[in-house]
């Protein structure tokens, strides 16, 4: 064992779908491996230092590492399959996607979702390349096993679905794939990094979360007026389902780095997952 189960902090959450037998899944969310190497430039091995200290100096040493081994540790132990809505590394980097595909593949099955930080570069501490996503995405996917932007699998009687919210919007592409998994007529759960916006969760991010853009999915104007981030009608589609739909049992995001849940008119609920470098997942229970 790496890790004592007084140490890491599970949440635990109980759907009752009616599957035909009970099984867990373990949401982890929000590692933000930071490694840079010598194949990578002065200024990513500047922003690991930078990083590192940042995370470090608030939450233990090694922390994004060290709690990220060690609930994947706990995923294998208990036997369940890891699901990962992303921020597994905290920026592109040839060290960082050296360590993710290290940390994956110490996992037989996975499915996993990217975040915003799957495809950064130096996340805005200095000017970047426009192409940096264009240039640099293969390879990234490349390091795991699913398609990390759009994806599905039908798991033990429930439908699996993973979407990237990237720039916090979905695409047509993106809604027409939900909507084609909705009509197969599994239960599904959905996995995405960005949660969308309601009061409740709007109300504690600007109370509790001091560590970046407040931005959710489909966040009324007048909270942000940046025209940029206006949800597209696309956005506002995929929210309507799955606030809607009988189908939807339950939507599972991270971003903010702490744990919350908020229901949703179908009966499901949001839930977001505290990062993972606090020590922190959520065991989801299907009954």
């Amino acid at each position: 064992m790496i890790y004592k189960a007084t140490e890491i902090k599970i949440t635990k959450t109980k759907l009752v779908i009616g599957v035909p037998e009970p099984f867990k899944l373990l949401h982890v969310t929000d590692s933000h491996l930071i490694y840079s190497d010598d194949q990578d430039s002065d200024m990513q091995r500047k922003l690991m230092t930078m990083r590192r200290e940042a995370y470090d100096s608030k939450h233990g040493d090694n922390c994004c590492r060290r709690w990220c081994d060690a609930l994947f540790q706990y995923a294998k132990d208990n036997g369940e399959l890891l699901v990962h809505t992303g921020d597994l590394i905290d920026y592109v980097s040839h060290g960082n996607l050296v360590q993710a595909r290290a940390v994956m593949d110490t996992l037989d099955d996975y499915f996993f979702v990217a975040g915003n930080h799957e495809f950064t570069q130096y996340m805005g501490f200095w000017p970047g390349d426009p192409d940096f996503r264009a240039k640099n995405e293969a390879s990234v996917k490349a390091v795991f096993k699913n398609d990390i932007s759009c994806c599905a699998r039908e798991y033990k009687g429930v439908n699996l679905v993973g979407l990237e919210t990237k720039k916090s919007q979905i695409s047509a592409e993106q809604l027409n794939f939900l909507r084609a998994q909705f009509d197969k007529g599994l239960p599904v759960l959905l996995f995405y990094h960005e949660p969308f916006y309601t009061p409740g969760l709007y109300n504690r991010i600007v109370t509790d979360f001091n560590e970046g853009d407040h931005q959710t999915l489909g966040e009324p104007d007048v909270l942000h007026p940046d025209s940029s981030y206006r949800a597209t009608n696309e956005t506002l589609a995929f929210m309507e389902l799955v606030k809607n739909h009988p189908l939807m049992k339950g939507a599972f995001t991270g971003h903010f780095h702490f744990t919350y849940n908020d229901p949703l008119p179908n009966g499901a609920q949001q839930y977001l997952t505290a990062g993972s470098f606090l020590g922190m997942a959520r065991e989801i229970e299907i009954v």
